[in-house]
């Protein structure tokens, strides 16, 4: 199961938030919080993952950078009107289907590449072993859109709710969603 970690404060605020801002989660709603025990739940480095992570019941906590939010670079913290100032050649090539690094960060392929990687670290875990993944929302998208075979240019547009509980099921080496007709179609939409 991948989950989105709680919300902050820095999330209200409208801002591209990635790995060098590390604000706590503010209050948790508890009615989103699983019952299930699980065998594992990996977290990213990011204080909001781990702090999501206390909520869930588990035998044991792994931290992986692979699902670490996109390093945005210069752009942390900055809302998108001041980065569109600022970086005008940026939004021009994305409005022309580049994809190019924020500034001293990542793009989508480098979030791709740490998702395939981190698919490879998985198969390291028994086949019926009951994992929770807490990552952010950049991260989701691009995994989503991976797998649902969705334009990574266009993985932006896809919401991904706070605490929202994704499934997927591992076959061999074949990662499946298990998603409900809804949630399809929101990612769709």
């Amino acid at each position: 199961n991948f989950l989105r970690h709680a919300k902050t404060r820095m999330n209200k605020k409208k801002v591209f938030l990635g790995i060098r801002n590390d604000p706590s989660i503010a209050k948790i709603d508890k009615k989103k919080i699983s019952k299930i025990k699980y065998d594992f739940i990996i977290v990213s480095q990011l204080k909001r993952s781990k702090l999501t992570a206390k909520f869930f019941r588990t035998k044991k906590i792994l931290t992986n950078n692979l699902v670490n939010e996109i390093d945005y670079g210069e752009a942390d913290g900055m809302s998108y009107t001041v980065f569109k100032k600022k970086y005008p050649h940026i939004i021009k090539s994305w409005k022309m289907k580049k994809d190019i690094k924020f500034p001293k960060g990542e793009k989508i392929n480098d979030v791709k590449i740490r998702i395939l990687k981190f698919f490879k670290y998985l198969n390291k875990f028994k086949t019926n072993s009951k994992i929770l993944i807490i990552s952010h929302s950049f991260f989701l998208r691009t995994l989503f859109a991976f797998v649902f075979n969705i334009n990574l240019k266009t993985a932006y547009k896809i919401k991904i709710d706070h605490l929202k509980n994704y499934q997927f099921i591992k076959k061999g080496n074949t990662i499946l969603p298990n998603f409900s007709r809804t949630d399809q179609e929101k990612i769709y939409r």
